[in-house]
């Protein structure tokens, strides 16, 4: 089972994948129109404060996807 999420390593050193069992993504997704908002947003991104240089519509959409026979 999975215990900790770390972030994948650039180059990854042998062996590496054999100890994934499930993936986390998380996309940042913005509104293709601009001043739907009041002021520009300030969420919570990837671990970091992500100040929107804009007013377009920001969300943060996550998923955790399971590898296939990797959970037990």
């Amino acid at each position: 089972t999975a215990n900790r999420y770390e972030p994948a390593p650039g180059a990854p050193p042998a062996g590496w994948f054999d100890n994934v069992v499930s993936v986390r993504v998380s996309l940042l997704l913005r509104s293709t129109e601009d001043k739907l908002t009041d002021a520009p947003q300030t969420i919570l991104y990837n671990g970091a404060n992500f100040n929107a240089p804009d007013r377009h519509l920001y969300q943060v959409m996550n998923a955790t996807i399971s590898i296939r026979n990797r959970l037990q």
